[in-house]
């Protein structure tokens, strides 16, 4: 595989209460067409530009950042490969909207987030191949938290 690694960046939109406190977005996302992020204060304190595979705006929804990011490595996953999903960052970045466990499994797909969607794709798969092979699902659900390791699965 060419790229084993793929990163993909979600800009959170500010909530009601970092509103409500006057808190301004720090993170920019100058162009549509090239995956680029700009934090206002780096380091040095001028902006700093970062470059990643993909980068998802704060009016981005799910679907787009499902199809775009996710979806393709569905296919490397039927070929046979391990596929690892992972969201990292701090409390409240929005990880558990991203992954959607927080899904409802109402008709409004729009807040269905990665897990879900995946799911949906991978066993829809399966039945339209249902004969031609074998198939065998394994899945893990864990959440590192303050260095310990959790099975949200069992």
């Amino acid at each position: 595989m060419a790229d084993s690694v793929k990163v993909a960046v979600r800009i959170r939109p500010l909530n009601g209460r970092e509103r409500e406190r006057g808190c301004r977005m720090v993170v920019d996302q100058p162009s549509l067409t090239e995956p680029q992020i700009v934090i206002g204060n780096g380091i040095s304190g001028k902006p700093e530009a970062f470059t990643f595979n993909y980068v998802f705006g704060a009016s981005d929804g799910q679907e787009l950042l499902y199809e775009s990011a996710v979806r393709p490595l569905l296919g490397k996953l039927y070929a046979g490969y391990n596929v690892t999903i992972l969201a990292y960052g701090q409390t409240g970045s929005g990880k558990t909207f991203t992954m959607g466990t927080n899904y409802d499994g109402s008709e409004d797909l729009g807040g269905m987030g990665v897990i879900p969607r995946a799911i949906i794709d991978i066993f829809e798969r399966i039945e339209e191949t249902r004969g031609e092979s074998e198939t065998k699902v394994a899945c893990s659900f864990m959440e590192l938290y303050q260095e310990n390791l959790y099975d949200l699965l069992s």
